[in-house]
């Protein structure tokens, strides 16, 4: 494990003591499982908004896309 020092408001603080509390962890274990969860939703975020994208534009009617994707681009940007 890596040594890490943070600064937490006041605020903060408190709300995570009852929360390591609550939970019947230590604060340092409770602050690597947050950071551990808001990970995972971020990746997961990523692949949401990845997967959205897929097969969201039209190819024109083109059906070799997948295989000449170069020679398209070429083509549209007129190299």
């Amino acid at each position: 494990m890596v040594r890490r020092q943070i600064q937490l408001t006041d605020d903060q603080d408190a709300a995570v003591r009852r929360e390591a509390l609550e939970r019947g962890l230590s604060i340092a274990a409770l602050i690597r499982s947050l950071v551990e969860e808001a990970l995972r939703r971020e990746t997961a975020s990523r692949r949401v908004a990845a997967a959205a994208v897929i097969g969201a534009h039209a190819s024109g009617g083109l059906r070799d896309v997948a295989a000449e994707h170069d020679r398209h681009f070429a083509d549209s940007i007129g190299a």
